[in-house]
C-alpha cells in the first residue's frame, strides 16, 4: 500500500487560524479618526506656536500670527465698547466677524466671578480657536465630498451605461 492511502478518510482542520495580514494599528487608527487628530493638533499647535513665537521665545523678531488678526480683535474691541468696527483703519471684513470674535469681551465676567481674561479663550486666542475650528469643518467636508466623488465615479466606470449602444462593424 502506498501511504497515501494509510492516512484516514477524514480530513481535521487545524485549530491555528490564520489572519489575513492587518494594517499596522497606528495607520488603522490614523484613517478613522483623522479628523479628531488633525483637530487636536491644530489646536495645540494653535496654543503653542504663538506663545513660542509671537513673544519672542523661539526665533526674535518672527510672528507666528498674520497681521491680520490684530485687526480682528481690534474691530472686536471697538464692537465691545460700542464703536464701529470700521474705526480701525484697516478693517474691511465684516461686521458680524468683529461682532463673532467680541463675545468674550462681552462677557469678561460673570456673576461668578470667572473672568474670560485668564481663560484658553481669552480674545488672544478666541478667533484662533473659532477659526482652527471653521477649517477643521471645512475639510471635513472637502473629504466627504471627494469621498462622493470617488465612489460615485468608481461605481459608473464600473456599470456601463445603458444608454450607450455597441459599436457596429
Amino acid at each position: 500500500k502506498s501511504p497515501q492511502s494509510e492516512r484516514p478518510s477524514t480530513i481535521t482542520m487545524s485549530t491555528t487560524k490564520f489572519a489575513k495580514p492587518q494594517r499596522h494599528f497606528s495607520i488603522a487608527l490614523l484613517e478613522e479618526h483623522s479628523f479628531v487628530i488633525g483637530l487636536t493638533v491644530r489646536l495645540i499647535l494653535m496654543y503653542a506656536l504663538p506663545r513660542l513665537m509671537d513673544d519672542g521665545l523661539l526665533l526674535q523678531g518672527v510672528r507666528y500670527t498674520d497681521i491680520d488678526y490684530d485687526v480682528f480683535t481690534d474691530a472686536a474691541e471697538h464692537i465691545a465698547h460700542g464703536r464701529s468696527p470700521y474705526a480701525r483703519h484697516t478693517y474691511r471684513y465684516t461686521p458680524f466677524l468683529a461682532k463673532f470674535l467680541a463675545l468674550p469681551l462681552d462677557h469678561k465676567l460673570d456673576g461668578n466671578g470667572f473672568s474670560f481674561q485668564s481663560s484658553l479663550l481669552s480674545t488672544k486666542y478666541f478667533g484662533k480657536f473659532l477659526f482652527c475650528i471653521a477649517d477643521a469643518i471645512c475639510g471635513y467636508i472637502i473629504a466627504l465630498l471627494r469621498r462622493r466623488q470617488r465612489a460615485s465615479s468608481s461605481s459608473d466606470t464600473q456599470q456601463p451605461s445603458q444608454t450607450q449602444q455597441p459599436l457596429q462593424k
